[in-house]
């Protein structure tokens, strides 16, 4: 017996310690307002070669903050976001691509989102029966705008397209230089490596997610290992320098972009419809003098904020500066002349910005979108 006693001490103080860790480790974490981690299916499953894909039937959301309600944007069964109206027999067929701020996230509900206004303002304002098909994906960019729509077109219909697009590529191209991933950003190629090796027996079971669901401490220290990671790219900038990012990243990024915006013309016209490249507003590209509450609420006087204001501002001016050869609308400072709150963050729209930017749209489109339904009408509604 007396040989055991140090064992089981010593196990004692261990299962002991490891308690004091949990506990302590438990009031950190409700001190510092941290939810614990519990483990959920992706709401961006990987695709082999989109990249990522939004889940069918779940809820994107986002906490917006700044006075507005939370962000509740609903997928169908086949992972679009929906749109709230819905014909038997549509007499015109809009698609729209684009990222978050296209998917819907900012706004409180579908209804409210720019898709959701547009679709609602094409049947109010031209009396128009049509259907709005939202592909718009979290992140893409511009080339995966122009794969999701070759997939769509591959088996559905469309009378007009519209990309309401910009401030992704801009952003990734700020985010990291590297001109391979103008086409899918570094977390795709990484997922598709751990693909790759798991097929090849020499992947490993990512065991993290199981781990914090069960510990407190170590859904803490995963949380400090995050926030402790660093801005990437923006701890070697300098708020006054002039890093190659600029002078050269620029001017090749808006030229793979513009390259995409006309694929995706050529395959519009290809299918029989129009296409039409908007240029999305953001609190950057903005003129507007925002308050100080605005700013403290959208976070736009930090370093990495001001940094990113700056590669947004030249990206935009430079692929303003050349012809496309294709239809584009800029709507960069459309938000401009709004009241109240119009962003949720620096790129991402309220109820409100929605709203204002769908009318917009509606503008630039509404002969073309007249033109194709009285044709569809005369030739019989789908």
């Amino acid at each position: 017996m007396r040989r055991w006693k140090p064992l089981l001490f010593s196990l004692a103080a261990t299962v002991f310690a490891l308690a004091l860790l949990e506990g302590g480790a438990s009031l950190a974490m409700r001190a510092l307002g941290y939810p614990r981690h519990r483990p959920a299916a992706p709401s961006n499953p990987f695709h082999p070669y989109l990249g990522w894909e939004h889940a069918p039937g779940i809820v994107l959301t986002k906490e917006t903050g700044c006075g507005c309600p939370p962000s509740a944007i609903l997928t169908g069964p086949d992972g679009r976001p929906v749109t709230p109206i819905a014909y038997p027999r549509p007499a015109l067929l809009v698609v729209l691509t684009g990222g978050s701020s296209a998917a819907g996230i900012g706004a409180s509900d579908n209804r409210h989102a720019v898709a959701g206004v547009l679709e609602r303002l094409l049947s109010e304002r031209l009396g128009i029966k049509a259907e709005l098909v939202n592909l718009a994906v979290r992140g893409y960019q511009s080339f995966q705008e122009m794969l999701v729509l070759r997939k769509y077109l591959l088996e559905e219909k469309a009378d007009m397209v519209i990309a309401l697009s910009g401030r992704n590529d801009a952003h990734m191209g700020a985010m990291d230089p590297d001109i391979r991933f103008a086409t899918l950003p570094p977390r795709s190629f990484a997922v598709a490596e751990e693909v790759r090796r798991l097929e090849q027996g020499k992947g490993h079971l990512n065991v993290l997610p199981a781990l914090r669901s069960a510990s407190a401490f170590a859904d803490l220290m995963a949380r400090m290992a995050e926030k402790g990671s660093g801005n990437g790219v923006w701890d070697k900038w300098n708020v006054r320098g002039e890093p190659r990012v600029f002078t050269e990243g620029v001017p090749r990024r808006v030229k793979i972009m513009a390259e995409n915006f006309a694929m995706m013309d050529r395959l519009c016209k290809e299918h029989g419809a129009a296409f039409y490249m908007v240029l999305q507003p953001t609190a950057f590209s903005s003129r507007r003098v925002f308050s100080p509450e605005e700013m403290e609420c959208l976070d736009l006087s930090s370093v990495k904020h001001t940094l990113l204001a700056r590669y947004e501002r030249a990206f935009y001016q430079r692929y303003l500066s050349s012809a496309p050869s294709y239809a584009r609308l800029d709507l960069s400072t459309a938000l401009d002349e709004g009241k109240g709150m119009l962003f949720v963050d620096n790129c991402h729209y309220s109820d409100l910005g929605s709203e204002l930017l769908a009318e917009k749209i509606l503008e630039f489109v509404s002969e073309e979108a007249k033109s194709r339904a009285a044709k569809n009408s005369g030739a019989g509604a789908r």
